[in-house]
């Protein structure tokens, strides 16, 4: 069993962030699950386009607004607080 808190995690080498965004990594592929799980905070105003080239990965919103586009088929999303995307083809490019 893997139990982690993420208030332990979050000054740990576990979060990764950048002036635009954090990210904390709750299991990696080394954890063995087959799946990876992170809670990220994107700064209020940001853009960010971001390419999956090795693995498919769903969001939920928790909290906060914004867009999403498919950079493929140029079709864009609201996002708000119960909204889940899936990028469920390989290479996707949404910008966020």
């Amino acid at each position: 069993m893997i139990v982690r808190d993420f208030n332990d995690l979050k000054s740990s080498d576990r979060a990764v962030s950048n002036a635009e965004w954090t990210s904390v990594r709750m299991l990696l592929a080394d954890d063995g699950m087959g799946f990876s799980f992170h809670i990220t905070i994107l700064k209020a105003g940001s853009e960010h386009t971001f390419h999956y080239k090795n693995h498919f990965e769903s969001v939920y919103c928790i909290s906060g607004r914004g867009r999403i586009t498919d950079l493929g088929t140029g079709e864009t999303h609201d996002i708000r607080p119960g909204v889940m995307y899936a990028l469920d083809q390989p290479c996707s490019y949404p910008q966020v």
